[in-house]
């Protein structure tokens, strides 16, 4: 008993800002590793996680969670994974994923206004960015493939040189706006 605990049912498990909740939990207190199975729900700092098996380090936040779903609080992004690889408390590596910061609006036939869906997406809450590799984007009804693609995870801008806006009439003559 003060090494291993199995818990079935509506288990929980409380440590500082992490809640994890299963159909059946089972946590190894020398390792610190908990395998939860079921229904599996994470509340780590008000960033969510749901999804069917997952297998996590407490303390560290390090491991993997299968068929996730995901919410961050900060920024509002949100998606799903196949898998998630929890690398720490500040970086998530997700296999087959999707990222969007549109609200959801009820409804079955709602898609957000932007998407992007990749084949590996890095997520870095405290640089703030979000790194898709094997991506796509797709803004309203246009998809555009993109080999890899970074951008912040909250409203912040990116900086980056803009295309100029360059212009010939009979009036000015030759024109250059540079945003």
């Amino acid at each position: 008993p003060d090494i291993e605990l199995h818990l079935m049912g509506r288990a929980s498990l409380r440590r500082a800002d992490t809640r994890i909740q299963a159909d059946r939990l089972d946590y190894d207190m020398v390792q610190d590793r908990v395998q939860a199975q079921g229904g599996v729900k994470v509340d780590r700092g008000g960033n969510l996680f749901e999804g069917t098996s997952l297998d996590l380090r407490v303390d560290a936040f390090s491991g993997h969670f299968l068929d996730t779903q995901y919410r961050f609080i900060k920024g509002g992004g949100y998606g799903q994974a196949t898998r998630l690889e929890f690398i720490d408390d500040q970086r998530i590596r997700a296999q087959e994923a999707t990222y969007t910061t549109c609200t959801a609006k009820p409804g079955p036939g709602w898609m957000p206004e932007w998407i992007v869906k990749a084949t590996q997406l890095d997520l870095n809450n405290e640089g703030n960015e979000a790194r898709a590799k094997g991506a796509s984007l797709r803004f309203k009804d246009i998809t555009v493939p993109v080999p890899e693609i970074t951008f912040p995870m909250t409203d912040a801008r990116k900086s980056g040189l803009l295309p100029p806006l360059i212009g010939v009439d009979s009036v000015n003559g030759l024109t250059y706006i540079q945003p």
